[in-house]
């Protein structure tokens, strides 16, 4: 008889539709950390976005951990994460909300909504030059599900892309490819970068002040990886010595990000809290996905989006 542990926020959702499908099933959730119990010990299956390595530890009988995130650098860098657990990711989930997020911001910028809302407070009657996004460049610093969305909503528009991929090679809705040695390309030529890249170890602090230095100043940085592959405080001196024209963060080297942070009062830069993933049918798809994925388990069968801990992704 299976064990199933679910630990997210509103995990009732999730726990009633895996009862309904499989009552023989022991489930239980957690909500958050006050609610940990010793279930941990004998969970076969853990459904979560993240947990402690404290309570990873604690889980001896764990055979396969679905995560309802794309990445899942947090679970693989835990010490007792051990390579002989499963562990599948929510990968083509999130593309949709993070794409529309994406290009809601890019025509936000170009439209200088944000400009106009303030001059409507101070009741000012001014007008902007706005930008086209026809004919402008975006980068894509990633090019998996979320890069491929991102640019086949970009493509409406008239944009040119560039996407930066490990290994080269053509990718659906992207003008041109480059290797990750070339990067510095893609960033002098885009007016938009997107960093939308798992977290690796050669991918950690990716983007720093020589390649913040590469982008046009006129330029706009946009990160819905991860917050460590950016330079946070490179990226503020660029934003305050205008070497670079904006940028909008949805994710950050430490979250939540704290009161005293230096992000909150620069110029220029739009700050959201990690929700750029969460659309409005965000949770229909990912609990299609975990029934589909304990059929395939019960099955013998290979889960989808199975995660390679020695690639990382």
């Amino acid at each position: 008889m299976l064990k199933v542990l679910i630990f997210i926020y509103n995990a009732k959702i999730f726990e009633e539709k895996i009862k309904e499908q499989y009552p023989e099933f022991i489930v239980k959730s957690w909500s958050s950390w006050k609610d940990c119990d010793d279930f941990i010990e004998e969970a076969d299956i853990l459904i979560c976005y993240k947990i402690s390595d404290e309570l990873l530890r604690k889980a001896k009988k764990l055979r396969w951990i679905q995560l309802l995130s794309a990445g899942c650098d947090h679970i693989l860098n835990l010490p007792s994460f051990k390579k002989n657990i499963m562990l599948s990711t929510s990968k083509n989930i999130h593309h949709i909300p993070i794409s529309e997020y994406v290009m809601s911001y890019v025509l936000s910028i170009c439209q200088k909504s944000f400009d106009y809302m303030k001059l409507q407070k101070e009741r000012k009657w001014v007008k902007i030059e706005r930008l086209e996004l026809e004919n402008k460049t975006l980068g894509l610093i990633g090019t998996g599900s979320i890069g491929r969305e991102i640019a086949r909503k970009a493509r409406v528009f008239g944009m040119k892309i560039l996407g930066v991929k490990r290994v080269q090679a053509q990718v659906e809705f992207i003008d041109e490819i480059y290797g990750i040695d070339n990067m510095d390309t893609v960033l002098s030529l885009s007016d938009f970068i997107v960093l939308s890249l798992p977290l690796l170890e050669s991918t950690r602090n990716l983007i720093g002040e020589k390649e913040l230095g590469k982008m046009k100043s006129s330029a706009c940085l946009i990160n819905i990886a991860r917050g460590e592959i950016l330079d946070e405080h490179a990226l503020v001196e660029a934003l305050k010595n205008k070497k670079l024209s904006g940028a909008v963060l949805d994710v950050f080297r430490e979250e939540p990000l704290r009161e005293d942070s230096e992000l909150w009062d620069v110029e220029n830069l739009i700050i959201t809290p990690h929700i750029s993933w969460a659309g409005e049918y965000t949770v229909e798809r990912l609990t299609d996905l975990l029934l589909e994925n304990i059929v395939r388990y019960l099955n013998g069968e290979k889960v989808k989006y199975l995660v390679d801990p020695d690639v990382g992704y």
